[in-house]
């Protein structure tokens, strides 16, 4: 059964005349430019390459841990409130509050202790006067200066406690100064990036050290795959991938020495830019590896309409000046739009036209028409 073309049945005829005795005694199709043009055919002027993308694997965006930070309570309390949900930030952007009792009774007990210090340093000045002056044993000098210094110890630790539950050093000073007690803290953006993950809402109670949030700086991406143990061999650091149908390059950064036993597969993170915030957190996608050709090796990309099979064995047409030349090629990389195939001897891509529309039917005329 014949299928219904767009060439007309006198060039059909022409054409398979020619293969006739032509390609089906050597690789050369003799075709005058009349009958060529009379067929229908279309060239395409072949682009080098010089690295070709493999398959493409099944992969999930995530973010570096490196380029997280996590948003915890640092006290007891009740979130009173919270200034923003989700979206980018600043670093030192205040993200919410807390209450907590906690914190004051922290401040209460660190008061308390700068009040103790203020006695024992006054009586241990005065003690080393007396001890100076020998009117005062060495043993209860020594006790003096041990007390104050204990007390001074221990102030320190009180204030840096503070500092961890999230006082400023403004805060502080107030509080030393002029007794002026806080019960609320503001938890602030330790980075710049995006928050996210936010598990509280407003009038939550939250023990220290609940993680309340994520910020993210999502300047660039991983790619995280798992791959077969012979494909991942193949692997070298710092070799270049891309997403699939996305201008986004990035580079192998880091590939497991372990296996997983069950699966004989292993996890490769590939970093990527995005700087342009084009990748979203999460998001799955297809990861090529990208494999450079040698210098040896001639390989061009073309339209997939340019390779056909004959015979089992992937063939495109080039122009010369007898007609059409037929060349076997190996198939490196192809989609529905384009191929990217080895040829077995080197070729100027610049003085070199393939056949890219009609090439079926050179392959049906091979066949005798038949389908």
């Amino acid at each position: 059964m014949i299928r219904s073309l767009p060439l007309s049945l006198r060039g059909f005829a022409t054409l398979a005349l020619a293969l006739a005795s032509g390609i089906c005694q050597a690789a050369t199709i003799e075709l005058s430019p009349g009958q060529i043009e009379a067929m229908g055919l279309g060239f395409h002027a072949p682009e080098p390459v010089t690295q070709v993308s493999g398959y493409a694997y099944p992969a999930l965006t995530t973010l570096p841990a490196t380029d997280q930070a996590l948003l915890s309570a640092p006290v007891d309390g009740l979130i009173r409130q919270i200034h923003l949900v989700h979206g980018e930030v600043r670093k030192g952007q205040a993200l919410l509050e807390i209450e907590s009792a906690e914190l004051l009774a922290a401040q209460q007990g660190w008061l308390k202790t700068l009040g103790d210090l203020a006695v024992a340093r006054s009586e241990y000045e005065r003690a080393r006067e007396l001890h100076q002056a020998g009117g005062l044993s060495r043993k209860k000098y020594l006790r003096a200066e041990n007390r104050y210094t204990i007390l001074q110890r221990q102030s320190q630790m009180e204030e840096q406690n503070l500092r961890f539950m999230g006082l400023t050093t403004r805060q502080l000073q107030a509080l030393e100064k002029e007794r002026r007690l806080v019960s609320r803290i503001t938890l602030t953006a330790p980075r710049d990036g995006l928050l996210f993950d936010l598990t509280v809402v407003e009038g939550a109670r939250v023990a220290a050290q609940t993680p309340l949030a994520r910020i993210g700086d999502i300047g660039k991406i991983v790619v995280d795959v798992d791959l077969p143990l012979s494909d991942a061999k193949a692997l070298t650091l710092n070799q270049k991938a891309i997403l699939q149908g996305r201008p986004q390059e990035g580079r192998v950064a880091y590939i497991a020495r372990l296996a997983d036993p069950l699966t004989q597969r292993l996890t490769v993170h590939v970093v990527f830019d995005n700087s342009d915030g084009a990748l979203r957190v999460g998001e799955l996608v297809r990861l090529q590896f990208i494999s450079p050709l040698t210098t040896r090796q001639t390989a061009w990309r073309l339209p997939s309409s340019s390779v056909i099979e004959i015979a089992g064995v992937p063939n495109i047409f080039i122009r010369n000046g007898d007609g059409l030349e037929s060349l076997p090629v190996e198939v490196l990389e192809r989609d529905n739009r384009f191929a990217v195939v080895q040829l077995p001897a080197a070729l100027d891509a610049r003085q070199t036209a393939v056949v890219s529309r009609g090439a079926v039917y050179i392959k049906a005329a091979l066949e005798g028409g038949e389908e």
